[in-house]
């Protein structure tokens, strides 16, 4: 996989949309269901690192990466608990021990996107540089950056 040079403009997207499409899971309908829906993300974060590290550090093809990154969730689907919107239609406070366990898990989760949004600047720009070197500007890399960031940010901050 390694000789390809230039990567298009299309499979860089391509790429781009199965990592949004592992992240951009449906959110937990209730904190009992956080457990699954957490550990289904961080999976799924895991395989998109993966894949973008495939890409960056090895010289895999974009388009290849995407499609094992696809054949992965698809492997690991995002079921197995209730999501917004589903039955659950009230959410009663929580007190004590469980309001820890959902502190916990927020927790977890906003470690997983500092981690992301700290490794992710510096990874799209390696990659553009590397990949589209005619195109590459560092405003690009940081407005492409940026954007992913801020699209994981909110999808997660809604599910709070």
């Amino acid at each position: 996989m390694n000789d390809r040079i230039e990567p298009s403009a299309r499979e860089l997207s391509y790429l781009l949309a199965a990592v949004l499409e592992a992240i951009a899971i449906p959110h937990p309908a209730t904190v009992g269901d956080s457990e699954v829906h957490d550990r289904i993300l961080l999976d799924r974060v895991m395989d998109a690192r993966i894949a973008l590290e495939g890409v960056l550090q090895q010289g895999d093809d974009p388009g290849w990466a995407a499609d094992y990154l696809r054949a992965r969730l698809a492997e690991n689907p995002a079921t197995g608990y209730r999501t917004e919107g589903g039955p659950v239609s009230t959410r009663e406070p929580l007190y004590g021990a469980a309001a820890d366990r959902v502190r916990d898990r927020l927790r977890d989760v906003d470690t997983a996107v500092r981690v992301l949004a700290a490794v992710m600047p510096d990874a799209i720009r390696a990659g553009l540089q590397k990949v589209m070197p005619d195109r590459y500007t560092p405003e690009l890399a940081d407005q492409i950056a940026a954007d992913v960031i801020a699209r994981l940010t909110a999808e997660l901050g809604d599910a709070r």
